[in-house]
């Protein structure tokens, strides 16, 4: 195997590993929904899920060393995941049905997460 993939290979596997991310977020969203969730939350959820693997692959794995799945686990698949489309959709949504607090319950729920996640994060893996 050459030591540099292809662009083109590379492209491969984050274009495959994009799709199962997808399909994954749809599935997720929508067993969510079915089990009664508002919209928003099944999105949070989602997303919290997929930003959590992505914490732990980032910094407590070596993936980045693998050339076949850094692509296809970060790139593709948790970033079809996480897409954060859906969540500004969701906002919108809120805005337009003149829900102003439930938004910005929800704004602050998502980026007091990230915040949160991201010192704790940094926190514990510089020791």
């Amino acid at each position: 195997m050459e030591s540099k993939l292809s662009f083109f290979k590379l492209s491969l596997f984050v274009f495959l590993g994009g799709g199962f991310g997808a399909v994954s977020r749809f599935l997720l969203s929508t067993v969510l929904s079915k089990i009664g969730l508002v919209s928003w939350v099944s999105v949070f959820t989602v997303n919290l899920i997929g930003s959590l693997f992505f914490i732990y692959f980032m910094f407590f794995t070596d993936i980045k060393e693998n050339q076949l799945l850094y692509p296809f686990i970060q790139i593709g698949f948790l970033g079809a995941l996480t897409t954060y489309s859906s969540l500004n959709f969701e906002f919108l949504s809120l805005l337009q049905q003149d829900k102003q607090l439930e938004f910005f319950g929800v704004f602050a729920l998502n980026f007091g997460f990230i915040l949160i996640s991201s010192v704790l994060v940094l926190k514990f893996y510089r020791g």
